[in-house]
C-alpha cells in the first residue's frame, strides 16, 4: 500500500512540476530581453515560485529554513551547499529570497522543455571542457557584479558515497576570493530521504531542513588563501551536517515518510 501511495504521489508531483513549469516559462525567460542585470532578478522571482510549488499546491515537501536572518541585507555572494539529491536546488532557492543563479551541468540541456528554461536560469558548465570552465568562471563573476548571487555545490556531483560529504573543489572559493564577495555555507539535511540521487525513483513527502551559516568575509584574501578557505568552509559544513543528523547516502535506510 505504501509503495502504491509513493508512486501516485510521484506522478502527481511530476504533473504539477510540469504544469507550473509551462505556466511560468515565459516569465522566467522573457525578462532577459531587458538585459542581464535586471532580467536575472525578475526571472529569479518566478523561478522561486516554481521551486516553492512543492509546498503549495503540492503540499508534500516542507522546506524549513534556519538562519535566514544571517543573510538579511547581504548583497551578491557565493552560496556553498552540500549535494545529496535533485531536491537540493529547490531547497536552496526556497532559502534565498534574493536573486541567485546555480552553477549547472550542461547535460541537463538535453531534458525536453526543462532544458530550454535551464539555459537561462543557471550558469552552464561542461566540467570536461577547460574552456567551458573558464567561461563559467567569467560569467559567475559578471553575475556577482550585477548583484546576483551564485549557488555552487562544491562537491561537484551528488554524493552517493559512504561519506557524509565528498571533498570540495576549489572553484567556488577561487571565485569568492577573485570577486572579494562573501561565502555563505548552506547545509541541507533530509533531501536524500525525499528523493534519492540514485536508485529507486520515489518522491517521499516530508521536511527538508536548510541551515544558513554565518557569512565568511573574503575581503583582503589572496589567491594563496583559497585552499585554506575551502578547508574552513568544508569543516564548518561537515560539523553542522553531522550535528543536524545528516547521514551518508549509503547509510540511509529505505525511504520513510
Amino acid at each position: 500500500m505504501k509503495s502504491i501511495f509513493l508512486k501516485l504521489y510521484l506522478y502527481w508531483s511530476l504533473f504539477i512540476f510540469t504544469v507550473v513549469m509551462l505556466v511560468l516559462l515565459p516569465f522566467m525567460v522573457l525578462p532577459y530581453a531587458i538585459g542581464l542585470k535586471y532580467g536575472s532578478h525578475i526571472s529569479y522571482y518566478f523561478m522561486r515560485l516554481w521551486g516553492l510549488h512543492f509546498v503549495f499546491p503540492n503540499g508534500g515537501i516542507r522546506f524549513r529554513v534556519h538562519g535566514r536572518e544571517k543573510i538579511k541585507g547581504l548583497k551578491a555572494c557565493i552560496y556553498c551547499a552540500n549535494h545529496n539529491s535533485f531536491m537540493d536546488t529547490p531547497a536552496a532557492v526556497a532559502a534565498v529570497p534574493r536573486a541567485m543563479k546555480p552553477l549547472g551541468k550542461v547535460e541537463m540541456l538535453k531534458v525536453p522543455i526543462f532544458g530550454f528554461i535551464y539555459r537561462y536560469v543557471v550558469v552552464l558548465v561542461d566540467r570536461q571542457s577547460p574552456e567551458s570552465r573558464r567561461r563559467s568562471m567569467i560569467q559567475m563573476q559578471q553575475q556577482i557584479q550585477n548583484g546576483v548571487s551564485i549557488l555552487i555545490f562544491p562537491e561537484g556531483s551528488m554524493n552517493v558515497t559512504t561519506e557524509p560529504m565528498q571533498p570540495f573543489f576549489d572553484g567556488a572559493f577561487r571565485i569568492a576570493v577573485d570577486a572579494q564577495c562573501p561565502i555563505v555555507p548552506m547545509v541541507i539535511v533530509g533531501s536524500a530521504a525525499r528523493l534519492r540521487a540514485k536508485g529507486s525513483f520515489n518522491l517521499s513527502p516530508g521536511p527538508i531542513d536548510i541551515y544558513l551559516l554565518d557569512p565568511i568575509n573574503t575581503a583582503g584574501m589572496k589567491a594563496g588563501q583559497v585552499a585554506a578557505l575551502r578547508t574552513q568552509v568544508y569543516d564548518l559544513m561537515l560539523a553542522e551536517y553531522l550535528r543536524r543528523g545528516g547521514k551518508s547516502a549509503k547509510a540511509l535506510v529505505p525511504i520513510v515518510t
